[in-house]
């Protein structure tokens, strides 16, 4: 991904993550009556949280652009710059204080409210992305931060359409099975297997009869 961005830098956030949504990344589209549904392979607010933390660790006076690299089956974020003396990449990893290279640029994005809390940006992200897709970013520090994001699509190994017939036919074959074995079976996350089996629901194709401990699954 390559675009000359000016104007303010609120400005080349908000043109930032539109030109990832709308150029340069595809998301599946389903319906809830009639609202429309997207879904992205990332969780969007994760990748917002990492290009505001690249703005506000940058070294302008390298001269050097913030990078993102988007691939097919990933995203990498990455900026120049220097950690806190004595700081190393685990440091970034766990609890730790907040020291932005540009103090100033960090004060205006928390007064804006794009920053909700000092030195929580990291774990957010992994928060966030543990969540949406069972995800975990990886992080690189190597003359810069550079965050790397992995596509966990649901369909990504089989197509959608696969998936939904596959999990229909494990469910005829065991009514009992359970989220986590069918991640197993089809090699996806729990995650990607629920939220199959949440359109399969609201599609009136399958039901849960019973608790969730015990129950079983019908096709209708």
């Amino acid at each position: 991904m390559k675009s000359n961005l000016h104007k303010n830098l609120f400005n080349q956030v908000e043109k930032t993550m539109d030109l990832l949504l709308t150029k340069y990344m595809k998301a599946l589209i389903s319906y809830e009556g009639i609202s429309r549904i997207e879904r992205y392979d990332y969780d969007t607010d994760a990748l917002r949280e990492i290009v505001h933390n690249a703005i506000v660790h940058s070294d302008y006076s390298r001269n050097i652009p913030i990078q993102i690299r988007v691939y097919h089956d990933k995203i990498r974020i990455s900026n120049v710059g220097s950690l806190p003396e004595n700081w190393t990449i685990e440091t970034l990893l766990e609890e730790h204080s907040s020291e932005p290279f540009n103090p100033e640029i960090a004060s205006t994005f928390f007064r804006a409210g794009y920053i909700e809390s000092w030195g929580r940006g990291v774990n957010t992200v992994i928060e966030l992305s543990k969540a949406y897709n069972g995800t975990v970013p990886k992080f690189k520090f190597l003359n810069g931060l550079m965050v790397e994001f992995a596509s966990n699509y649901p369909n990504k190994r089989l197509s959608d359409r696969k998936t939904r017939e596959k999990i229909i036919d494990l469910i005829k074959e065991d009514a009992t099975i359970t989220t986590q074995e069918l991640s197993e079976v089809l090699e996806i996350t729990p995650k990607g297997v629920e939220w199959q089996i949440q359109k399969l629901k609201k599609e009136g194709i399958l039901s849960r009869v019973g608790a969730k401990k015990g129950g079983r699954w019908e096709v209708l």
